[in-house]
């Protein structure tokens, strides 16, 4: 809800939910946390960068050491938990534009 004053969002609970939603939906960009009840969140990274390479996808993490790998991996942007939402809205925006 705090960012659908921005986006027309869709939410996935789970790692598969979310790789169905990216095969059946135009998604402009993916907002990833990296952990997830039922997969790895670098192993959804790695298959939305196979299925889709250019797709923005910034991932949320609440360990720092985990930024640099995550963009390894093939994040755009790598936002530390516990973040604020202003800043999150402001890095999910200057995202989403620099990918148009």
């Amino acid at each position: 809800m705090a960012l659908d004053d921005l986006f027309e969002v869709t939410t996935a609970s789970t790692g598969r939910t979310g790789l169905a939603c990216l095969a059946h939906e135009a998604v402009s960009m993916v907002l990833l946390d990296l952990h997830l009840p039922d997969l790895d969140g670098y192993t959804i990274l790695q298959q939305i960068r196979v299925q889709q390479p250019r797709l923005p996808v910034v991932v949320l993490t609440g360990d720092p050491a985990l930024a640099t790998q995550a963009q390894h991996y093939g994040a755009t942007d790598v936002v530390i938990k516990p973040w604020d939402l202003d800043i999150l809205r402001v890095r999910l925006w200057q995202t989403f534009m620099d990918s148009r």
